[in-house]
């Protein structure tokens, strides 16, 4: 059988966002400390250390005013902050904090326990068609290859040594 690419994105819409419903209902929702947007930002911030707001707003497609809500109480809770760039300071960055780079290390294990579980009764032979699927869509869109073993959630090494 032949798919087109519209088949492929139907069947890709279709299922991310119940994986990720169900996902999220694995992780115990009423013990999740914040909203999953602040979530998303802190995971946003992981990979893309300085960002400015307006750049959060529009990766989020968000108005500035609600996204700075959202900064806001993750400033408030000590997970990220706002530092003034040396060289212009009308320009302000938001970074993780080290309290910030924790959580997201803590939520990570969580999401990676529940997601475990619910796979462990793939075979061997599906296993593998899904980590293949995971590559092709992952390069499809120009995401860095995730390498077996590594953990996912870690912060990298750049972002966490500014801290320590």
């Amino acid at each position: 059988m032949t798919f087109t690419s519209q088949d492929v994105a139907s069947s890709v819409l279709h299922a991310l966002p119940n994986l990720m419903q169900i996902i999220g209902s694995k992780t115990k929702m009423d013990a999740r400390p914040f909203p999953q947007l602040q979530f998303r930002t802190l995971m946003w911030l992981r990979t893309h250390e300085g960002c400015r707001m307006s750049d959060l707003a529009e990766r989020f497609h968000m108005s500035r005013p609600a996204m700075t809500a959202c900064v806001q109480a993750l400033v408030k809770r000590g997970l990220v902050s706002r530092q003034q760039e040396p060289d212009d300071r009308r320009v302000v960055e938001i970074v993780l904090t080290p309290a910030g780079i924790n959580e997201i290390e803590k939520w990570g294990r969580i999401l990676h326990e529940a997601l475990s579980q619910e796979l462990e009764g793939l075979s061997p032979a599906d296993s593998e068609t899904v980590i293949a699927a995971m590559r092709i869509l992952s390069s499809a869109f120009g995401i860095e290859e995730w390498v077996q073993g590594e953990p996912l959630f870690v912060v990298t090494p750049t972002i966490r040594g500014k801290f320590e």
